[in-house]
């Protein structure tokens, strides 16, 4: 699912490397007696009627937009650097508008019995201790009105993290929903909080890291940038969160001090980060340094800079979950099978309109055909698609047949001969050497094993491809941080293929496919024609595996359905016996299966996946709803394209709607109700040279 209202949200960045191309930099200045509290702009789309819905937006937080990507325009867009920085404010202001809008939608009660069920739940201040991090950990979750309630003790103050965490459980114990709640109220799931608290560490780490002088990061080992063989693009779900992953970065850090030439790093990085104007020059953060008592990771997590990590994540979760709430507004508006199919003929005569003679077009359109694009009528021409690997000739190889074709008066049947007679000796070699030494996997006792990232049969142990044939030698390890996480290493001096004969390779092929294969002669994988798409799939996903470990042909990786073959056209962009080939599989069908030599280039091996007529085709409604809900079939993808057209259109015309009506107003006597900028605060920055 496309999450189109997260896209609206300008994120800024408060991880430190983005301070690599202005530190000690004359690029960019600023003033340090500039004051950066003021307030910019104030965003309240309850004109007031609500006290706490109200965003204060500071002239630090444009600074901090620029330098997170507002700079990157100026130097690669053509912006000045004030039309930057008004793109900032106004991203700043649509940020508020749409985390304000989610609020008060979600805490309405049509929303809450849409959005919140037995599975995903109003969390209250017991579900985020059911985690067991510490009770302090809930003061990382406080809003900015529980901040700025909770007066008891200051930033900085012994007993500060434990107090506040204290009002924050007074304060949501139930499950009775108010738009000016803290974000983490309304993300539906404990973990969203676990995962952006271990960002957030991580994102500290990383903060102190920059500043760390070069020599605390020197290893004995060299790194080596790799341009890896092109990767598999499989099938994306949603990421899940890794929970154990998360829970080790808190229970790590969370409470460890701050200490030595980290303690030192980090009064560098805030050094710095007061002479940006990003925090101020009086901020509460130097009582860290100050005494024999050296500040913890929770204590550091307790400024606004950093704590913003924290705030940012939870209320892209929160956004995230109004643009669900909004989809599922669309539910009843969604066709039925009937309506689907009536839709689908509508697109088969539109393009039966546009494509009958217009070859050129609709060959185009054949080659553009993915999950959410479709070409559902059928010409009647015979194309189809082929998955397609080659394996090329030796040198030696390609001399022979060179110097054969230099013969005085050689016959097209002599050199024909000898191309086929060469298959026998064909060398076949394990392709994914970059990927051995780009780490895609890996490596114990002598062997390297990809990951399902990188193969997509790893089950299959018979014959399956996720192992590297091949001999790996000089390998030295290391010890790398990752994310402050000691990780185990291994650098591959020599990844040296083995090489694989002619017999022992199409004997994977024939395994995979489940049929035997000749030289020039089409076959039919057996019962393919009855197979079901699933058990189509994974036929073709074991034919990729091979492609990927072995083919030279990486202009057929990743492409949908393979090469289009056309009746028409191919003839004059593909070699003679490529064309043969398709010629054959396509006529007979999907699922079948030609092997063949080729003088220009080795050993071929293609698979016709989609042939017109069958795939994207259905001759009647009974056939089109058979498939309708069978993932990965045409109609299927269909109805998934059509909800997400009417979700996306929904969602678009909902954001721009309220986002217009909020930033647009005039109804105040001519100014804002909801949107007051404070000019003066930020005219310097907005204002041209």
């Amino acid at each position: 699912m496309k999450k189109l209202l997260f896209k609206l949200i300008a994120v800024i960045s408060l991880v430190a490397v983005t301070f690599g191309t202005f530190a000690g930099c004359a690029l960019f200045k600023v003033n340090q007696d500039r004051d950066m509290a003021q307030i910019a702009v104030k965003v309240d789309i309850s004109d007031g009627a609500v006290e706490g819905v109200a965003t204060n937006i500071y002239k630090r937080d444009l600074t901090a937009g620029y330098i997170s990507y507002g700079y990157y325009y100026v130097q690669n867009y053509g912006y000045t650097t004030a039309k930057a920085y008004q793109l900032v404010l106004d991203n700043l202001v649509n940020n508020a508008v749409i985390i304000q809008q989610s609020k008060e939608r979600l805490s309405s009660a049509d929303y809450k019995d849409k959005v919140y069920t037995d599975d995903v739940k109003i969390l209250t201040a017991a579900d985020v201790e059911a985690l067991n991090k510490g009770k302090d950990m809930l003061s990382l979750i406080a809003s900015d009105n529980d901040i700025a309630a909770y007066t008891s003790k200051a930033i900085g103050e012994d007993g500060y993290a434990e107090g506040l965490a204290a009002y924050v459980k007074n304060a949501y114990g139930d499950t009775s929903l108010k738009r000016t709640d803290a974000a983490f109220r309304f993300v539906g799931d404990a973990n969203e909080v676990l995962k952006a608290v271990s960002d957030a560490i991580e994102n500290l780490n990383s903060f102190i890291d920059s500043f760390m002088d070069d020599d605390d990061h020197d290893h004995n080992h060299d790194k080596i940038t790799y341009s890896p063989r092109t990767t598999p693009t499989m099938d994306s779900e949603d990421e899940e969160i890794d929970v154990k992953a998360c829970n080790k970065v808190i229970d790590e850090y969370l409470n460890a001090e701050i200490a030595g030439d980290r303690l030192k790093a980090f009064k560098k990085g805030y050094k710095r980060l007061q002479e940006l104007g990003l925090v101020e020059t009086d901020a509460h953060g130097d009582k860290y340094f100050e005494g024999k008592k050296a500040p913890t990771v929770l204590s550091v997590l307790q400024l606004d800079y950093f704590k913003k990590n924290i705030k940012s994540a939870l209320e892209s979760k929160l956004v995230d979950k109004y643009e669900k709430a909004l989809r599922a507004d669309m539910a009843d508006r969604i066709g039925s099978a009937a309506e689907l199919w009536k839709q689908y003929k509508e697109l088969a005569d539109k393009q039966k309109s546009e494509y009958t003679g217009a070859v050129s077009s609709l060959e185009t359109a054949l080659g553009e055909v993915s999950d959410s694009k479709f070409v559902v009528y059928n010409s009647g021409i015979g194309y189809g698609y082929v998955s397609h690997l080659v394996v090329e000739y030796t040198e030696d190889q390609k001399t022979l047949i060179s110097d054969k074709k230099a013969e005085k008066d050689v016959k097209k049947t002599e050199i024909a001969d000898l191309v086929k007679s060469l298959a026998d000796d064909i060398v076949v070699k394990d392709l994914r050497e970059t990927w051995v030494k780009a780490g895609y996997g890996t490596y114990a006792d002598g062997k390297f094993t990809f990951s399902d990232k990188y193969v997509y049969n790893t089950a299959d142990k018979a014959w399956n491809l996720a192992e590297y044939k091949g001999k790996i030698e000089g390998v030295t390890s290391y010890i790398e941080e990752e994310d402050d996480e000691k990780v185990l290493k291994f650098h591959f001096e020599n990844v040296t293929p083995d090489e694989m004969g002619y017999t022992d390779f199409v004997n994977i092929v024939e395994n995979a496919l489940g049929d035997e294969l000749k030289l020039d002669e089409e076959v039919e994988i057996p019962g393919y024609a009855a197979k079901k798409y699933d058990e189509k799939k994974e036929i073709l996903n074991r034919f990729e595996d091979i492609k990927f470990a072995y083919s030279t042909d990486t202009g057929n990786f990743n492409k949908y359905l393979g090469y289009v073959y056309s009746p028409l056209t191919s003839k004059d962009q593909y070699v003679p016996e490529f064309v043969e080939a398709c010629t054959k599989a396509v006529e007979k069908g999907e699922g079948s299966v030609v092997m063949f030599m080729s003088e220009s280039y080795g050993l071929h091996i293609l698979i016709c996946t989609a042939k017109e007529g069958g795939y994207g085709y259905y001759a009647d409604q009974a056939a089109f709803e058979a498939d309708i809900e069978t993932k990965g079939t045409v109609a299927y993808n269909f109805k998934k394209a059509n909800e997400t057209l009417i979700e996306n259109n929904y969602v678009s015309k909902e954001a721009d709607r309220f986002i217009k009506k909020y930033t647009m107003d005039t109804s105040k006597d001519g100014k804002n109700a909801y949107v007051t900028y404070y000019e003066k605060a930020y005219k310097d920055l907005v204002t041209e040279a």
